[in-house]
């Protein structure tokens, strides 16, 4: 599998943290203080930096397309009880998580993309378990649109995402069977953390 990642895996945070500061990081982590005592499955966590202070009460997957990214997870989080896999996310076990972990993940794919990842998840996750998302929305600022466009024009070129704008994102939970508990909103709502729970 080509590492669409290898070029950026090095420099990543940093790039992230000169054009948000410390925004990405505050959406990722303000609502894992649900981790403990919960089986986990991360999507697209990359370097996992984001997950270190949690990382010993973290027992689940680590699932990551880049081998780049997932080799430096491995290391920041060995203390945790993750198994890390590399590739597309799978649902070959039957295994179930009470937690899904999916940060700035689903605006790399397309609409069918997305509600067919959807789906697969919802497979994995326990009835009574919760999915947070962190992620970009759709904003009417001049300034957002702007960022936005440069961002996404560096992604494609870099690593090849399909996808030239942001999708409806709670559109997309709701059609795939996911109701809305609570969120978090930081540049008037231009970044969300939101949390999800099964409607069945």
């Amino acid at each position: 599998m080509k590492d669409r990642y290898r070029l950026l895996a090095p420099v990543y945070t940093t790039i992230s943290r000169l054009v948000f500061g410390d925004l990405i990081h505050q959406a990722t982590t303000c609502y894992l203080s649900k981790i403990p005592n919960k089986s986990v499955i991360i999507i697209g966590g990359g370097k996992g930096m984001d997950f270190v202070p949690y990382q010993k009460e973290l027992n689940g997957e680590y699932w990551e397309l880049s081998s780049s990214m997932l080799s430096r997870a491995r290391v920041n989080l060995s203390k945790s009880d993750l198994k890390f896999r590399l590739g597309d996310f799978s649902t070959e076990d039957s295994q179930k998580f009470q937690l899904a972990i999916l940060p700035f993940v689903l605006d790399t794919m397309t609409d069918g993309q997305i509600i067919q990842f959807l789906n697969s998840l919802k497979m994995k996750i326990s009835t009574d378990g919760q999915v947070l998302v962190s992620d970009f929305y759709q904003s009417q600022s001049v300034k957002h649109k702007l960022i936005q466009r440069l961002m996404i024009t560096f992604f494609q070129l870099l690593t090849s995402h399909s996808r030239g704008d942001l999708p409806q994102m709670e559109e997309l939970m709701n059609e795939c069977g996911f109701q809305l508990l609570e969120e978090k909103s930081w540049k008037k709502g231009w970044i969300k953390a939101q949390v999800y729970t099964r409607k069945d």
